[in-house]
């Protein structure tokens, strides 16, 4: 967030951030900076209430980041595992698909999204040309990690 930020900050065309945009800039910048400098005095709250509810919030964190160690857990692991399975088929609802099994409307709707995603890969290459990346770099840095 805070280099994207800075980004748009250091790169921005002042005739395109007016009126409701740069309100919304305004605001994550103030978030951002608010995240960054909150303590208990800023919470109006007592330092060490402040510090107790951050130790919580972070024990809360890393329990749910951390490995199963039961059956239940691993149960739990995999039921999320399969919700975000599902959320991935929900973004490309005809990855699986055979064409000759899609309807005249899903393939309406896969024309759409086909023409959006042609839409979008056309304006980021032209931004990534812009900005002096090679996109193949790019996209075997992303391929890495």
């Amino acid at each position: 967030l805070h280099s994207n930020l800075k980004f748009v900050q250091l790169f921005r065309r002042e005739t395109k951030l007016v009126s409701e945009v740069e309100y919304y800039l305004t605001n994550l910048i103030s978030a951002k900076m608010f995240i960054i400098n909150v303590n208990g005095h800023s919470l109006s709250m007592e330092e060490s209430e402040f510090q107790k509810h951050m130790e919580s919030a972070k024990l809360g964190t890393q329990m749910s980041v951390a490995s199963p160690s039961s059956s239940q857990g691993l149960a739990t692991s995999t039921s999320g595992l399969q919700k975000q399975i599902d959320a991935e088929g929900s973004r490309f609802p005809f990855m699986d698909s055979e064409t000759e099994n899609l309807t005249q409307a899903e393939l309406k709707q896969l024309h759409g999204l086909y023409r959006k995603t042609v839409t979008r890969y056309t304006l980021l290459s032209k931004a990534l040309r812009k900005l002096s990346i090679d996109e193949d770099q790019l996209l075997a840095s992303v391929d890495d990690s």
